[in-house]
């Protein structure tokens, strides 16, 4: 057996709790509650807009730039005449 499964075979049997608090005991890392809360909060909010951009293309909704510069495209309106306005 070579030494790289030995490692990962010690590390599926230690409890995932455990490494990142003796992580954090022996000074490796250094999270205050409120760095890691903001990073979960920037994770929701990655995950969220993936979720969105991949539901704006499955819908086929053009992306374009004006003369300006500036992006747009399409969001759906129910109260438009054709079911959508642009963003």
């Amino acid at each position: 057996m070579n030494k790289h499964t030995t490692d990962t075979e010690t590390l599926n049997s230690i409890d995932l709790q455990t490494i990142l608090k003796e992580a954090l005991d022996a000074g490796i890392l250094d999270l205050s509650t409120e760095k890691l809360l903001k990073y979960i909060r920037m994770r929701k909010q990655q995950k969220k807009d993936q979720e969105l951009l991949k539901q704006h293309i499955e819908k086929f909704y053009p992306i374009w730039q004006n003369n300006k510069g500036v992006y747009l495209s399409y969001l759906p309106a129910a109260d438009k005449p054709k079911g959508h306005r642009i963003l």
